[in-house]
This record gives C-alpha cells, sequence and structure tokens, in this order.
C-alpha cells in the first residue's frame, strides 16, 4: 500500500494554454480550494486497499502556501509547501496511528517524485465535463511502464498546484478527475467542489 499512499500525494508546475489565461493567472492568482473523493474498484471487497475508499482529498492553494490532505479510514495525511521562504520547504503531517513530521527541502521533494521527471503526456481531444468544467484528457507515461489517465479544464489555473502534484507538470490546467492502476485495484479521483472562497490562515498552520 505504500504505493498508493505516495500516489494519493504526489500525483502540476502548470502552465496555461492561451496567453491570455497565462498573464491572468500571472497577475492575480487566485486562492482555492479542490475537493476528491476516491472511489476504488477492486474484485476484492476486503483488504488495505478497501479502506482507502470513499477517502476525501483536499487541496488548499493560497498566495505562497498549498496543502493537500488526505483522510481515510486508516490514515490522515497533509503535504504542505512553502514557497514564502528563499528556499520551498515541504513538511509531511500524519496525524493518525503513528504520528510523524518529515520537513524536506526542494530537492528532497524532487527526489522523492522522481518517477515523474521523465513523464511524457499524451494529449486527446475526448472531453467531458467535471463540476460544470470543460475538461480535456492526457495520459500519462510514466517511467515504469504505467500510466495515469487525467482529465484538466484551462478555466483554472495557479502555479502553485504544480507544486503538490508533480506528477502533472507539463499538464496545461488543472486536472480534476484521474484514474490509474494499482496492483489489483483502480483509483479514481473525481473533484467533488472547487470554491474560490477565502482561506483561513492556519489552514496552512503545520500541526
Amino acid at each position: 500500500m505504500k504505493k498508493i499512499i505516495l500516489l494519493l500525494f504526489f500525483v502540476s508546475s502548470i502552465r496555461s494554454s492561451n496567453g491570455q489565461q497565462a498573464d491572468s493567472a500571472q497577475a492575480l492568482p487566485r486562492p482555492f480550494t479542490i475537493s476528491y473523493t476516491l472511489d476504488i474498484q477492486s474484485s476484492k471487497k476486503e483488504g488495505v486497499a478497501e479502506s482507502y475508499n470513499g477517502a476525501l482529498k483536499t487541496i488548499f492553494i493560497g498566495n505562497k502556501m498549498v496543502r493537500s490532505r488526505m483522510v481515510s479510514l486508516l490514515r490522515v495525511q497533509n503535504v504542505f509547501y512553502n514557497e514564502a521562504t528563499q528556499n520551498p520547504v515541504i513538511t509531511v503531517v500524519k496525524e493518525s496511528g503513528q504520528k510523524y513530521k518529515r520537513v524536506l527541502n526542494s530537492k528532497e521533494w524532487s527526489k522523492m517524485n522522481r518517477q515523474y521527471d521523465e513523464v511524457s503526456y499524451e494529449f486527446l481531444q475526448d472531453s467531458i465535463n467535471v463540476l460544470d468544467y470543460p475538461c480535456k484528457k492526457v495520459i500519462l507515461h510514466l517511467q515504469n511502464n504505467k500510466t495515469i489517465t487525467a482529465y484538466y479544464t484551462t478555466q483554472i489555473n495557479h502555479p502553485l498546484f504544480g507544486k503538490i502534484e508533480p506528477a502533472f507538470a507539463g499538464v496545461p490546467g488543472i486536472v480534476l478527475q484521474y484514474e490509474y492502476i494499482n496492483e489489483d485495484a483502480k483509483l479514481i479521483y473525481i473533484a467533488t467542489d472547487v470554491a474560490f472562497n477565502p482561506i483561513a490562515a492556519n489552514t496552512f498552520k503545520i500541526p
């Protein structure tokens, strides 16, 4: 299940697909929150994987900080990315069970996510709507011959999204749905809400 947990959290510098959107994002990035639910499809009705089914993932994106929070029956874990300092600091905090806190620098964070260093992107014309946002399809081909299928919208953008989701670094927009196969289970993340409400400062306070 370690592979699942890594992909839960380390699965983007987002680039805009047209100049107008890029200028807008650079001029005034809008803080926002994205919530996802995790659906695990497996032939096994019992086991660790099933315990993560229905997990909630929330990404809070501020001006200089971003936080990814995953809540499931077995684990509550956060990743904080702080770009407010000269050298970005990444903090991984597990709040449940055997608690721990690990602080990483940007080099260590890159090493942790090296599986995405040579990812290639296959952009397709297939499209769906997620939360009324038009989304295009992209298939990510990883070094280990595995793939991630994702749907992204160019109507939302923020450079910090890519810091917390390095798998999607070459995707020109925000990913609202993605899926991949892990061993005998298919994991599907679907965005359930995108909110542009102000984010409380204590959201980014590390436990």
